[in-house]
């Protein structure tokens, strides 16, 4: 079963109270102007008024503009069908030997390319008890069904002192449209002890897609006014929409562990506020690869992972980005037990050039990339 946007009749009733709660603030306004010696005491009832809209119409308004004429809508879990396989894992040697190990997939249409990124190990360390020698490659399809890989993969790596556990473990991908460019935020995983690390969200840029050049850390583990911060920081989704930047991550090893926060900013290294996300009150939660959708305006839907949970599901939310910490209820979870019954985590894309939605997803056992495909439906 799947969780749906809300049907028409209780869009209208959830309309109406609020229209209603308009028009007794405007007769309070009305009143002002007409008997100025109450003025202190409609100013006090316009402000509860004014609250409690606030407080009744926030969480609807969200699902009443994603509702909407000329906003995609997010499909449903039978909606999805198989579409065939990506990519499979390598042969001893390749970088990616090993698929599974971290949240390192995005994808994203550019230009007449769909581009893959996913995350490769070389081996399994039995002295880490860990994949070791974490890196993102990219494989390239025209029709987002038919891949190849990146002849010179990896694509974005990250070894500072060779040490095993070391690595790209997690990502998020966007197009600088103003530079037409590039932008990965990705996890750094960096030696601090014989068998620890910490990450960073770093950052890296690339003009073609295929050759990324790192450009220092945009999320300081150790900063001590960053939501999560102390041990691990993955960036798993990554938007750049109306000159702003917003890289949603999951911390690690502090007390926030896999709370779902956000940073935002002018520019890809002056991410300078940041919140962890709840939704109705409280934190959302997640554990993978994130993705996210521009269904219309500054509504996105986001997408997230649940790996730790015993059924591997999939949850849907939609944010608007002029709050990015604050997401509507999950508006469909999925459960694939039927079109994808080795489903373990993946990345949606809304591909309005083929007019379709594409999941990629890893499958369970590590094999291979799969892909799901669902037609976007008209409202």
């Amino acid at each position: 079963m799947s969780g749906v946007l809300r049907d028409s009749s209780e869009l209208r009733e959830s309309a109406s109270r609020i229209d209603a709660t308009r028009a007794k603030r405007d007769r309070l306004i009305g009143a002002m102007h007409r008997f100025p010696i109450y003025n202190s005491i409609v100013i006090s009832m316009l402000f509860l008024s004014s609250c409690a809209f606030d407080q009744a119409s926030r969480k609807d308004d969200l699902l009443q503009i994603a509702s909407a004429d000329g906003c995609s809508r997010v499909p449903r879990v039978d909606d999805w069908s198989p579409a065939g396989t990506a990519i499979t894992q390598g042969i001893e040697g390749d970088f990616d030997l090993i698929l599974w190990g971290g949240f390192g997939g995005s994808v994203i249409r550019w230009g007449d390319e769909t581009l893959l990124y996913y995350q490769g190990s070389t081996h399994y360390s039995g002295y880490q008890q860990s994949v070791a020698n974490r890196s993102i490659g990219l494989a390239i399809s025209s029709d987002g069904r038919n891949f190849r890989k990146y002849t010179a993969n990896p694509v974005l790596r990250w070894l500072p002192t060779g040490g095993e556990e070391e690595g790209a473990t997690s990502l998020g991908i966007t197009e600088d449209t103003t530079r037409e460019i590039l932008v990965a935020f990705y996890g750094a995983n960096t030696r601090t002890g014989d068998k620890s690390v910490s990450t960073d969200g770093r950052w890296a840029a690339s003009t073609d897609g295929r050759t990324f050049v790192d450009k220092g850390v945009a999320l300081n583990h150790q900063d001590p006014g960053l939501f999560g911060a102390g041990d691990e920081i993955f960036p798993i989704i990554a938007i750049q929409h109306r000159s702003s930047w917003y890289v949603y991550y999951l911390p690690n090893g502090s007390p926030q562990k896999s709370q779902l926060g956000v940073a935002w900013g002018p520019r890809p290294d002056n991410l300078s506020r940041n919140a962890g996300v709840t939704a109705e009150g409280k934190a959302v939660r997640a554990w993978g690869m994130g993705s996210a959708a521009n269904l219309c305006g500054d509504i996105f839907a986001i997408f997230l992972n649940h790996v730790h949970e015993h059924d591997r599901t999939m949850t849907v939310h939609l944010a608007d980005l002029r709050s990015p910490h604050q997401f509507s209820r999950a508006i469909a979870t999925y459960h694939f037990a039927d079109v994808a019954t080795d489903f373990a985590q993946g990345a949606v894309l809304l591909d309005r050039d083929l007019g379709v939605w594409h999941l990629y997803f890893r499958t369970a056992s590590g094999e291979a990339y799969k892909i799901l495909q669902s037609k976007i439906v008209p409202r």
